[in-house]
């Protein structure tokens, strides 16, 4: 599982990068533009696909709450919102447990989806 989710975040990533990137070159930089829509764009990535990113999609994982039912959108965006500001402690607990902070404090796990790929 481990491995699958470094994955879908490394997918995420490079996907965000791209919109990121598209968007600066339309709109001239600006450094907090940059930070703000690289926040947003982070803090919803769950919620594209009603409970999973693009990279979880790929690799066949979702986000469900402890009890295996789909989290509220509240607790999609602020687990995002806790891994973008604790992403080192987050990143070390995951290692540790197939879970990160944000999960554990919004009732939220990753798991395997039976989902096809998008």
């Amino acid at each position: 599982m481990f491995k699958k989710r470094v994955f879908a975040i490394m997918i995420d990533y490079f996907i965000i990068a791209i919109l990121v990137g598209t968007i600066s070159s339309i709109i001239p930089y600006n450094q907090f533009l940059f930070f703000a829509i690289t926040f947003v764009l982070f803090s919803i990535k769950d919620i594209v696909c009603r409970n999973a990113s693009i990279g979880k999609k790929i690799m066949k994982l979702k986000v469900v709450t402890k009890n295996n039912e789909i989290p509220p959108l509240k607790s999609l965006v602020l687990r995002n919102v806790i891994l973008i500001f604790l992403s080192a402690i987050a990143i070390v607990q995951l290692n540790q447990s197939s879970s990160h902070i944000g999960d554990d404090l919004t009732g939220t796990k990753v798991v395997s989806s039976s989902e096809p790929n998008i």
